[in-house]
């Protein structure tokens, strides 16, 4: 049984690399629709206007199944208020300066800038929490930079 058991947390674990692989390719695909986007005469705003209504329907049905498989407690208001704030502030504007960031630089550039985001992370908790940085997480900074370096 242990051994089933193994196997089994074993093809959890690749269907996990599998599935941030398969995203880590799909959200880069996303800057290059936007650039093709653009060349249609399409602003910002569209994009992104467009973008969110697509994944709407998605939302709602994740939300739909979700609730019919488990009772869901209700928010309070002061939490929807704050999950409106982070959605606002780390989804909607965030996509908006990406999106308007890319009539200016390269696809490419783009997607350095956007992948080193750990590292602005790390060095706001450092500087604003005053947490120490660990050294794996040196390592992984080492690491990516090494991977931008090559890209780039």
């Amino acid at each position: 049984m242990h051994s089933q058991d193994h196997s089994h947390q074993h093809r959890r674990y690749l269907y996990g690399i599998l599935m941030a692989g398969l995203g880590s390719v799909l959200f880069s695909g996303k800057a290059i629709l936007v650039k093709l986007a653009f060349t249609y005469n399409a602003n910002a705003e569209t994009i992104i206007a467009l973008r969110m209504l697509m994944a709407l329907p998605l939302f709602w049905a994740i939300y739909w199944w979700q609730a019919s498989r488990q009772t869901m407690s209700r928010l309070s208001l002061a939490d929807q208020v704050k999950i409106f704030i982070l959605g606002f502030l780390g989804y909607f504007f965030s996509s908006y300066l990406d999106f308007l960031g890319l009539q200016y630089i390269s696809v490419g550039l783009e997607r350095i800038v956007l992948y080193l985001t750990p590292t602005i992370v790390l060095l706001i908790s450092y500087f604003v929490l005053n947490k120490r940085i660990t050294r794996l997480q040196w390592y992984a900074l080492i690491v990516g930079y090494l991977g931008v370096i090559i890209v780039f």
